[in-house]
């Protein structure tokens, strides 16, 4: 992630809509380890981060396959480690 992106949550029908799929292929390709998981927001509702969608869509658009799109992922569930780490380092 770019060190000025802007984090912003996207609600499911959000994401869907920018995928182009369905919600049913969303809970698989989060199965199958090809989307990350949603973050909890509150007791009923989750979300996702905008440049972690853009950046799984620009992955499949330039054609990576499963396996490469899945180290994609890794990545991104990484970078929100990380994200949590510096926010408790400056608190």
């Amino acid at each position: 992630m770019h060190p000025h992106t802007t984090l912003r949550i996207q609600r499911k029908t959000e994401v869907i809509a920018q995928m182009g799929i369905c919600i049913t292929t969303l809970r698989t390709r989060i199965q199958q380890g090809l989307y990350p998981p949603p973050i909890n927001l509150g007791a009923r509702a989750v979300g996702w981060l905008a440049h972690e969608t853009e950046a799984v869509i620009a992955a499949t658009a330039a054609g990576h396959g499963d396996d490469e799109i899945r180290c994609l992922v890794g990545e991104l569930m990484q970078q929100r480690a990380q994200l949590g780490e510096q926010y408790h380092a400056h608190r």
